[in-house]
């Protein structure tokens, strides 16, 4: 299940920093957009609805503390880390106390406990997703449902293949297909597809990713094969698709 997370900085620089410092690629966090203080922040996130937002506390005109404050007005969910170039115990203390999750040395982000603390964090908001979207499969057989849960963490994968996912229910291939069609209304594959085309979607619509990434990101082998499936869907390159959606 993808991680969508935004970062705010008042430095481009230490934006890039952050970008660098993890492997966020390995953690199967993607990056969709960036911002340089609290009013932009609160911005982007509403226009985003990222599961995490990362940011620093000491920015000009809305600090991260009030931008947090803020955004959990809106979202009581969301998981925010604090980052900052010092300590300061005042600032953790009113991070904490917003629900912040962690107070992260800026200068400690390549770090290998800074890489384990994201990859248990991953896990953490990927439960919570999964508690979701749980709600929403008692309608299916567990077979079904277990093909979904299994689907929505691994769309980006791009040689994932319906016989594996038969395979882990437990199912031949052919009656996977079968039994999934029969109470989805769809097959697996167009399951698949239409998770992979909403993602890209999201990406094109908010964020300024090319379309060569975004293919990566959602599990399409390149940028030419999902120009091709926007032509087919609507009539159009994902070029398009984003200049008429922010129109």
């Amino acid at each position: 299940m993808g991680i969508k997370a935004m970062i705010v900085d008042d430095s481009w620089l230490e934006q890039e920093m952050i970008k660098g410092g993890v492997n966020w690629e390995k953690l199967n966090i993607s990056i969709c957009g960036t911002a340089l203080n609290g009013r932009q922040g609160i911005e982007l996130y509403q226009n985003l609805k990222p599961d995490l937002v990362i940011t620093d506390i000491q920015m000009p005109g809305m600090d991260g503390i009030e931008m947090v404050r803020k955004i959990r007005e809106l979202d009581d969910t969301v998981t925010v880390v604090f980052l900052s170039n010092y300590r300061n115990f005042e600032y953790a203390k009113s991070g904490y106390s917003l629900g912040v999750k962690e107070y992260i040395l800026k200068q400690d982000i390549d770090s290998p406990k800074t890489e384990e603390f994201f990859e248990n964090l991953v896990k953490e908001i990927v439960s919570k997703k999964r508690a979701s979207t749980d709600g929403r499969l008692t309608q299916y057989s567990q077979p079904v449902r277990m093909a979904i849960q299994y689907f929505e963490p691994h769309y980006y994968e791009k040689h994932l293949e319906i016989g594996q996912v038969a395979d882990l229910v437990c199912l031949s291939a052919s009656r996977f297909r079968a039994v999934f069609k029969q109470e989805v209304g769809v097959s697996p594959n167009q399951y698949l597809s239409e998770v992979r085309l909403k993602e890209a979607e999201q990406l094109l619509q908010k964020t300024c990713m090319k379309t060569n990434d975004i293919a990566d990101a959602t599990g399409y082998l390149d940028g030419n094969y999902l120009r091709k499936v926007f032509r087919q869907k609507y009539g159009m390159t994902p070029k398009e698709f984003r200049e008429r959606s922010t129109s």
